[in-house]
C-alpha cells in the first residue's frame, strides 16, 4: 500500500479515515433518483421531506458508523467531531 486506501466507500490516508468522494457523488446521484421517483408518483410534500429526510438519515448513520468503527474522533473543546471529507458534520457531547 502506498500512502492511502480506498475500501468499502470510505478513504484511508494513514492518519485519518474519510469518505471518498465517489460515495459523496453517488449519495446526491440516489438523493435526485428517489427525488424523481416521488415526484412520478406524485407524492405530496409532506411525504417527500419524510422519504428524502429518510433516506439522509441512514446515509448519516452509515458514515457515522464506519468512521467511528475504526477511529477515535478527534478531541475538541467542546466534545467530539466526527468528519467526513474533511468537514465536520456533526459535534458529539462527550461521554458524562
Amino acid at each position: 500500500m502506498v500512502g492511502f486506501v480506498d475500501f468499502l466507500g470510505y478513504h484511508f490516508d494513514g492518519k485519518q479515515l474519510t469518505v471518498t468522494a465517489k460515495t459523496v457523488e453517488k449519495h446526491v446521484v440516489h438523493y435526485r433518483q428517489l427525488y424523481e421517483q416521488l415526484r412520478k408518483k406524485k407524492a405530496t410534500s409532506d411525504e417527500m421531506a419524510i422519504a428524502l429526510g429518510q433516506y439522509v438519515k441512514r446515509w448519516h448513520r452509515w458514515v457515522k458508523a464506519g468512521i467511528g468503527a475504526w477511529v477515535t474522533p478527534p478531541p475538541h473543546k467542546n466534545g467530539c467531531r466526527t468528519i467526513v471529507h474533511g468537514q465536520v458534520v456533526k459535534k458529539l457531547k462527550p461521554n458524562s
